[in-house]
């Protein structure tokens, strides 16, 4: 079971239960408890730690999506700080 969970998570098949949590927002245990209660398709304990791998089915957006994101977040970010704080009434 291991190595075929091993094998998915280099492929990028799987989520880790951090993985999973940054991108829902939530946090690491209440990834956990989803997962302990089968709110995940086919998410599974693996190694001797029992960590969970929950498959990509279970997500609506792909890795590279959200990686996409994360830079146009970034990108407005940065837009953000060089403009400084705009206060409405000074305008």
């Amino acid at each position: 079971m291991g190595s075929i969970a091993n094998e998915g998570q280099k492929e990028g098949r799987y989520y880790t239960l951090s993985e999973a949590a940054r991108k829902l927002g939530l946090s690491d245990q209440t990834i956990r408890l989803m997962c302990e209660r089968g709110k995940f398709k086919g998410a599974r304990l693996i190694g001797r730690n029992g960590q969970w791998r929950i498959p990509n089915e279970n997500f609506i957006t792909k890795r590279e999506q959200d990686e996409d994101a994360e830079n146009i977040l970034r990108q407005i970010e940065k837009r953000n700080e060089k403009a400084g704080d705009i206060d409405e009434f000074d305008l």
